[in-house]
């Protein structure tokens, strides 16, 4: 597609997958989970596309003169039902190529490889993050805050903003507070959804595993601290907890998903001054 409440007593993930919130959280005992195992996580290579792949856009748009033309024909390629009809799936963040192979992903996938496939037949891409209206969305132990993020290519003279769900349109998202953001943003994005889906899925050593690689990646990203926290919280590292929940407020004090996270383990941990402030 293209186009030129209070505080709650639960914790809050949020991600970057655009209205996909699944299943809760299992969390264990204090001490059942021994930090000292936590696996390593190498490095993705979230923008690489193969032989395979090059040859299409090849054959099928980088033939295409006019850039505002191109860009068009890329999402027809990719996303139209008569092309290759990459479906949007929100349970399922991947790479650029795991895109184009499975044929499915959520915004940041279909992002991912529409901006690789872009700047590999010579458009301006970047990726960006929107300000979509906050929805709290409510799961067993904890909601997620939904995130979104599209892209922005440059023509001389104008933007284009690309879309990839009908939940948003580009009309819509385009007249929404946006920013475009760096590559490495956009890996650490990746890095905290896997996070968060381990987490989902009971298992907190990948997802610490994950939200620490996404920090590595950009320690910016604020709410990827507030979910490293909710990880370490969930499974009795109360200390360590509070120091990623302090972590994210210095990097965003008003973020209310990081203020609703600590106000709850202040509460709970006696720390009665800090939690009314």
């Amino acid at each position: 597609m293209f186009a030129h409440r209070p505080f709650l007593p639960r914790l809050i993930l949020v991600v970057i997958l655009l209205f996909c919130a699944r299943a809760g959280f299992s969390s264990t005992q204090e001490g059942g989970l021994d930090l000292t195992t936590i696996p390593d996580v190498p490095e993705a290579n979230l923008l690489e596309i193969d032989e395979q792949v090059r040859a299409v856009l090849d054959e099928k748009i980088a033939i295409v003169r006019d850039m505002r033309a191109r860009a068009f024909a890329l999402h027809t390629l990719l996303f139209g039902k008569e092309a290759l009809g990459i479906v949007y799936d929100d349970s399922i963040t991947h790479t650029a190529q795991q895109t184009f192979i499975t044929r499915r992903g959520n915004c940041l996938s279909h992002a991912s490889l529409y901006l690789a496939a872009a700047r590999y037949v010579g458009l301006d891409a970047r990726f960006q993050l929107v300000s979509i209206p906050r929805e709290w969305v409510p799961n067993e132990k904890f909601n997620i805050v939904p995130g979104h993020i599209n892209v922005a290519v440059a023509i001389p003279g104008h933007k284009v903003t690309v879309e990839f769900s009908n939940i948003v349109s580009a009309d819509e998202s385009q007249h929404m507070r946006s920013r475009t953001v760096a590559d490495s943003r956009a890996l650490a994005e990746y890095y905290n959804n896997l996070g968060t889906e381990a987490a989902q899925n009971g298992n907190p050593s990948t997802a610490i595993a994950y939200l620490r690689k996404a920090i590595t990646t950009d320690e910016r990203v604020a709410y990827a601290w507030s979910n490293l926290g909710v990880v370490y919280k969930m499974n009795g590292y109360n200390d360590l907890a509070q120091h990623a929940y302090e972590k994210g407020l210095k990097i965003d004090k008003d973020n209310l998903s990081i203020l609703n996270n600590i106000y709850i383990l202040y509460r709970e941990t006696g720390q009665h001054e800090r939690a009314e402030k």
